[in-house]
């Protein structure tokens, strides 16, 4: 049979086809509802639509490039401070993204922690040294190495960097700058002078980010070692420990909540939780499991601290999601993102949940449902510090010409069905 042909054969058995439904259709009609046949009109169907799936509306509010390629922000209601190039830090206003200063320290800078930032001081942390500016202009007020090893070497160099405020009846002065160096050593600096309050070490190293509370004047890190690691709450005032819990050695950075020290941490063998720690004895209010373990880049996200409505996020290396009760750790949702997760914080805001991940994407997941909405790339570039102050989102992107920083505000909307 011809190509022709075998058309022709088939529009001729779709036509039949239809002529015996129609056929059909009409001797049912004709044998009236005697027969059993209900020839009434279909009832009208009440049940809902199904609910629209949720997407995300994402609004640039401003854009500032940089010197060289931003790699970590810190930002709050007084601006936004970026890491740019391995050596310059630079200041911009939350509000529209207007330029404020420049300095260029020395390099290089640590490209995985942030800076440190209060009222009067941004504290940056660089490869054998920690340098402090101030806020307000830029200008450099001190340097301190970070440490040498016992043949003179850097060791680890310059790490994890915190300005932690004690309480009024704790140590006199204003704030102390946190620094933590090679071989364990954590230390306490006056923030004006960098004169040197108090030095500790302990056995492995520090790992990730430091986290303090003004309230109770602590500062709180993790140490890790070949067998495990541990997690110390610090007299900021003194450096004298308070307490330390043993967890995974794969963990997290830890993150406060009110009166409460999250941590996130497994065994690299698929065993891995979430813990909430007392913060002023250590002792474990709860655990969660979650599916896999953690970098000591990756930072927890707390929102809705003290209400009956708080929450925490976690992602785990693998870029597992998961939204826990801050009371209580149980699960709200978990959402597999499918793309490794290796540093940066978790970021919530009121609609939205904020990753950045190993695929060059911005993962936005809606907050309400654990969906995900958004997955927002640059044709250039890959995000890497990001930061967020209330719901705007602050996203350094690296390899655009020029790197820059792109303030953005989420909606999670209802999409067509």
């Amino acid at each position: 049979m011809t190509r022709v042909a075998a058309v022709v054969a088939a529009v001729a058995t779709v036509v039949a086809v239809l002529a015996c439904v129609a056929l059909g259709a009409g001797l049912l009609g004709g044998l009236g509802a005697g027969a059993g046949v209900d020839t009434s009109k279909p009832a009208r169907d009440d049940r809902a639509p199904p609910p629209r799936r949720p997407g995300a509306r994402v609004t640039v509010r401003w854009s500032e490039a940089v010197r060289g390629w931003p790699s970590q922000l810190a930002a709050d209601d007084s601006g936004v401070i970026a890491v740019s190039g391995g050596r310059f830090v630079s200041s911009f206003a939350s509000g529209d993204g207007s330029f404020r200063w420049e300095t260029e320290v020395s390099g290089p800078l640590h490209p995985f922690m942030e800076p440190a930032v209060d009222a009067r001081s941004v504290l940056v942390s660089a490869g054998d040294r920690f340098v402090m500016l101030d806020r307000a202009d830029g200008a450099i007020r001190w340097e301190a190495e970070a440490g040498t090893d016992a043949l003179g070497d850097p060791g680890d160099g310059g790490e994890g960097v915190a300005l932690v405020a004690p309480p009024a009846s704790g140590a006199a002065g204003g704030a102390v700058a946190l620094t933590a160096g090679p071989h364990g050593s954590l230390s306490g600096r006056d923030a004006t002078t960098g004169t040197l309050r108090w030095s500790i070490a302990a056995a492995g190293t520090v790992d990730g980010r430091l986290e303090g509370d003004a309230g109770t004047g602590t500062v709180v890190a993790v140490w890790r070692d070949a067998t495990g690691s541990t997690v110390r709450a610090l007299d900021v005032g003194s450096g004298a420990i308070r307490w330390e819990q043993t967890v995974e050695a794969m963990a997290g950075s830890p993150a406060v909540a009110g009166d409460t020290v999250i941590v996130a941490a497994g065994d690299g063998d698929y065993s891995a939780s979430v813990r909430a720690l007392g913060l002023a004895d250590g002792t474990v209010r709860w655990q969660a499991p979650v599916p896999a373990s953690f970098e000591p880049g990756l930072v927890p996200g707390i929102a809705g601290v003290g209400r009956p409505a708080g929450v925490v996020g976690v992602v785990d290396h693998h870029g597992t999601v998961s939204l826990l009760e801050l009371r209580t750790g149980a699960l709200r949702w978990r959402t597999e993102t499918g793309v490794p997760a290796l540093g940066g914080r978790l970021l919530l805001t009121s609609d939205a949940v904020v990753i950045r991940n190993e695929g060059q994407q911005l993962v936005v997941l809606d907050r309400s449902r654990g969906g995900v909405v958004d997955r927002r790339t640059d044709p250039e570039g890959l995000p890497e510090g990001i930061a967020a102050v209330g719901d705007r989102v602050l996203v350094g992107w690296r390899w655009t010409q020029p790197g820059r920083i792109d303030a953005l505000e989420i909606e999670i909307v209802p999409s067509r069905p």
